[in-house]
């Protein structure tokens, strides 16, 4: 047992000694390949930590990019809030401009109102000094009538008396400017001694008197058929009347009446006709004569359907009569038919404007002096023919109603009035249709101006244009009793851009044009409205 023991430890000693090389050479593989692991290993590394650097730069790339990024669209905002406080500034300064160029018209236009009151006193100026080389001239011819009575007086007192008495001298009167109003002037074609004293023309003269009287009688009355003929009479009989004496007559005034009567007693046609020639042969008329034909003439012409010349007129004799007094019901009538002449033309926003523009007293009545006018036909730009809507119920006033102007005094020998802007019979063609509406409200006031510029379509006229044939209870909506809405913003717009117009004004200095402005606007908006406006506009400015 012990001797296997020893062989088999020799034997394993044996088998060590026979491994040993190899494990050697295992032991040298391993070490080789623990150095090549170390060295790859190592070059890992160094790869990772290349890898690491190269992702902390293009961290920082990016953070720096970033950075750059966010400066730059913090710079685009800063460009975007700067260019659109620029737009907000240079809106303010077209709405400033705009306001401006608003007023500088409305001075234009009363510039030129001045330039035509200055040629009025120059042509009253004019005429009054004819009339006194005239009268001048009737006097020297007096008195050499009168020196001539007196030096054959002078001679036939001085001669011996012959054995038969001479025939008397006759009696030659020194005429008189009685039997009328005013200076009786001498024409060349008639002697002062003859035909100024002629019993018969002097009696001619009263029975005219008279006639005219009648006539204006039945005028004052409303019987116009039956003065119509009488002053055709009397214009007859003035006619026939020497020079002397047909001054004593306004033959204008008589012109007017007449006009006044064929309007409202004639045919269409017929008045239109009268009308349109009172206009352009009457310039020097007076001012209230020449609005009140002009409004008749519009009148007339929305019932011959020629809506866009009815239009014109009408906007002049709402501009005469405010010049002359925006106060007086001659001026409300008018206004009534611009309205009016608006809802024919289905622009129910524009005759809301115009309407808001009245004191709450004379809104009604504004609207509903001609609710039963109506056009047969028109001549505007429409789309198609559109039923007249029904604005208001018909009212019981009778349509022939109406208020005469001041009645001058018949006959007279007066000053010839100042005329007014528009008062022409007819406007300057435009080529377009914006052309022709800024000629025709130019003649307006401002505030009309102004509320018709801002005015807003309602839904109601824009139904009404896309669907002509709409039935007449669907275009009920398009009256001022259901858009108040968008009256109160057209208001409040109007009374802005009047207040921003009084600012500009008075930064400008122009203490007259502010202070009117100022008072326009108190008197055309209720008073918090247009507080609210000036509170407003000075914050804007």
């Amino acid at each position: 047992m012990p001797q296997d023991a020893t062989s088999q430890m020799q034997a394993l000693a044996t088998s060590l000694e026979e491994c040993g090389p190899a494990l050697s050479s295992i032991r040298l593989q391993l070490d080789d390949v623990w150095s090549g692991s170390n060295s790859a290993l190592a070059r890992c590394e160094n790869r990772v930590n290349i890898v690491k650097n190269a992702l902390v730069d293009i961290t920082d790339r990016f953070r720096r990019l970033g950075a750059t990024l966010i400066a730059r669209e913090q710079h685009l905002e800063q460009r975007c809030d700067d260019i659109k406080a620029d737009y907000q500034r240079s809106q303010r300064d077209v709405d400033q401009l705009t306001q401006s160029l608003s007023v500088a018209t409305h001075r234009g236009d009363e510039l030129q109102r001045r330039l035509e009151d200055t040629k009025d006193d120059l042509r009253y100026a004019k005429r009054r000094f004819a009339e006194g080389e005239q009268t001048v001239e009737d006097l020297k011819t007096q008195l050499r009538n009168a020196n001539r009575k007196i030096e054959v007086l002078t001679d036939a007192a001085a001669a011996p008396p012959p054995s038969r008495p001479p025939p008397a001298s006759p009696t030659l009167p020194v005429p008189t400017s009685a039997g009328g109003h005013g200076r009786p002037s001498t024409d060349s074609g008639f002697s002062e001694t003859t035909t100024a004293t002629n019993p018969a023309d002097r009696q001619r003269q009263n029975i005219a008197y008279g006639v005219l009287l009648a006539a204006i009688s039945d005028f004052d009355a409303g019987n116009f058929a039956t003065a119509d003929p009488k002053f055709a009479d009397v214009q007859t009989m003035v006619r026939n009347l020497p020079s002397a004496l047909r001054h004593n007559f306004d033959t204008t005034s008589i012109a007017y009446h007449r006009s006044v009567c064929r309007a409202e007693t004639g045919t269409d046609r017929e008045a239109e006709t009268k009308l349109t020639e009172f206009l352009q042969s009457y310039d020097q008329a007076a001012a209230s004569q020449k609005a009140h034909i002009t409004h008749l003439l519009a009148r007339t012409r929305v019932k011959l359907g020629r809506l866009d010349s009815a239009l014109e007129h009408s906007c002049s004799a709402v501009g005469q009569w405010y010049e002359i007094d925006s106060s007086c019901d001659q001026y409300y009538d008018a206004v009534a038919l611009l309205a009016r002449i608006f809802y024919l033309q289905i622009k129910p926003a524009r005759a809301l404007a115009v309407i808001n523009q009245c004191p709450e007293n004379k809104k009604d009545y504004v609207r509903n002096k001609y609710a039963t006018l109506r056009a047969p036909t028109t001549t505007t730009t429409a789309p198609a023919p559109v039923a007249t809507p029904p604005t208001v119920p018909i009212p019981t006033i009778p349509g022939a109603g109406w208020q005469r102007p001041t009645r001058p005094q018949v006959p007279a020998s007066t000053r010839p009035p100042r005329s007014t802007v528009g008062s022409t019979v007819s406007g300057t063609s435009a080529t377009s249709t914006a052309s022709k509406r800024a000629e025709r409200y130019k003649q307006l006031p401002l505030l009309f101006r102004i509320a018709l510029t801002s005015s807003i379509p309602t839904p109601s006229s824009i139904s009404g244009r896309a669907h002509p044939q709409t039935s007449t209870t669907d275009k009920m909506d398009a009256s001022p009793h259901t858009n108040g809405g968008v009256a109160t913003a057209a208001v409040r717009e109007a009374a802005l851009a009047v207040a921003k117009a009084w600012q500009i004004l008075t930064k400008a200095g122009e203490d007259d044009a502010a202070a009117i402005i100022m008072k326009a606007g108190e008197e055309a908006f209720e008073a918090h409205v247009f507080s609210e406006a000036v509170v407003q506009a000075v914050a804007e400015v």
